[in-house]
Formats: C-alpha cells, structure tokens, sequence
C-alpha cells in the first residue's frame, strides 16, 4: 500500500477527496514527497519510526502550502492515534526549525547588504530527532 500511496496522481486524488471534498484542486505536480523518521522514547525504550506517505502540497509557483500525510493500517493497533500525534508533532517540529533557520538567514543576508533579498526553501527529505 505505501507503494501505491507514493504515486503522486494516487496522492493527489486523495487529498481532492479527503481534504477538498472531490475538488480538484491539488494537480500531482504539486506533490513533494518527503520522508519522516524519528524516533520516540516510549516504556523504557527508544522505539524508531517512519511515516507511510508524507508530502508538502505546493502551489502553482512552488510555495508550501500544507503538509499531509497518510497511514496504511492493515489491521488494529490500539497506539496507532497516538503514533499519528507522534508523526505530526515530529512534522510540526521540524516545519518550524526549517522556518527558524529561513528567517535568519533572511535576517544575517539583510544585515549584510542593507538589501532585502529572498531565500527559499527547498523541502525533499525531512530527518527530524
């Protein structure tokens, strides 16, 4: 299923279902795919982890415009709500770090030529923790 859920004009019909109620909106050639690892201390251990299929969705001049991510589940597993928080937070985490690290080099390119530039960020492998 994660190999099917990585083809981008797969990934782009299901975020137009789930996410834009049957919209077309998101074209595959807006689909970033990134890898998501991590790993979480969990009853005295460190348990390691990885995402099935997460994505930046761009838009139409290649700006961000959301991260989304889907799970495969092929059977029940009572934790699987909290690994989804656990994935989005090491997602959040990492945006945010990446959006730190942007402006202040926006801020140090700025403070060195009196110039206003922009610096843009370049999303394809995500390697939180």
């Amino acid at each position: 299923m994660k190999a099917l859920l990585s083809i981008k004009e797969i990934f782009a019909s299901l975020v137009n279902t789930f996410v834009c109620d049957g919209t077309p909106k998101v074209k595959p050639e807006q689909i970033v795919f990134l890898t998501m690892q991590g790993k979480i201390h969990r009853n005295g251990m460190f348990r390691y982890f990885d995402r099935d299929t997460l994505a930046l969705v761009v838009d139409e001049e290649r700006r961000p415009w959301f991260l989304i991510g889907f799970e495969n589940q092929t059977g029940i597993d009572p934790d699987m709500d909290i690994r989804n928080l656990t994935y989005d937070a090491t997602t959040w985490h990492w945006m945010t770090t990446k959006i730190r690290q942007t402006r202040k080099k926006i801020r140090c390119a700025k403070k060195a030529d009196g110039k206003s530039i922009w610096i843009r960020m370049t999303c394809r492998i995500v390697s939180p923790v």
